[in-house]
């Protein structure tokens, strides 16, 4: 109804605006007959304010439309808006639960590795000790004990301690960080090259001990100490106890 009544009002304007001039002058010239100066005053009023509420309902039809366009707009940035958050919401869900994963197979791993550090500190310290005791600088012994089945003795403390140390730390490999395993490795092969010369100088002093032997014995006893300096050190960097 609003439509049709301005449609019909901007019909009516559209002609009296178009034909004004003419009708003004026609008035004019037949008023001298006629029409007065008061009644072309009182046409020319009417015809104003028709024209001012043609602008005044077609300004509100505008406005009106605005907003219905606000209102659409809105409506249409809502949903946007739910959507972002909806899929927001999944992706931080969704992170949440790799970060738990993560953490937990964080803290699963480093409990195994803690173990396997624990079981392989031991057997690091009986292997340090059988290699040491190989050929030590400053022997004890029983006198009474022939002195190649001393040396028999000694030898097969070490290799069983070689033998434990080598199984706890290929058993952990899985738990372990590369870089410790390769120190461990290193530690078991110059333990091993003690060992080796120990055997190589008995078979060449005919079941003695030369003093050559134990200047060998110094360098090597020399180099695996600091191995195993070096392997504490990560270790104990790995478990945060010291910076």
């Amino acid at each position: 109804m609003e439509w049709k009544q301005l449609s019909l009002t901007s019909v009516i304007t559209l002609i009296i605006v178009w034909f004004a001039p003419y009708f003004k002058a026609y008035l004019t010239k037949k008023g001298e007959n006629l029409a007065t100066h008061e009644d072309l005053d009182k046409l020319m009023r009417a015809l104003e304010n028709i024209k001012s509420e043609f602008v005044e309902a077609n300004a509100y039809a505008t406005e009106k439309g605005k907003g219905l366009a606000t209102k659409e707009d809105i409506g249409e940035i809502t949903r946007t808006v739910e959507n972002v958050r909806h899929e927001v919401s999944t992706s931080l869900e969704l992170l949440k639960w790799q970060l738990s994963k993560r953490a937990t197979i964080h803290r699963l791993a480093s409990e195994k590795e803690f173990e396997a550090l624990g079981e392989i500190g031991k057997a690091l310290f009986e292997l340090q000790l059988t290699t040491t005791g190989l050929r030590p600088s400053f022997d004890k012994f029983d006198p009474n004990e022939p002195e190649q089945d001393r040396h028999n003795r000694r030898y097969k403390a070490w290799a069983e301690s070689h033998d434990a140390f080598l199984d706890v730390v290929e058993r952990h490999k899985l738990f372990m960080p590369q870089n410790l395993y390769l120190k461990f490795f290193n530690i078991r092969r110059l333990s091993h090259a003690e060992a080796l010369d120990f055997e190589y100088s008995l078979k060449a002093g005919q079941g003695k001990l030369s003093y050559e032997s134990y200047q060998r014995r110094e360098e090597k006893i020399e180099a695996m100490d600091a191995a195993i300096t070096e392997a504490i050190e990560s270790i104990r960097h790995r478990c945060g106890i010291e910076e």
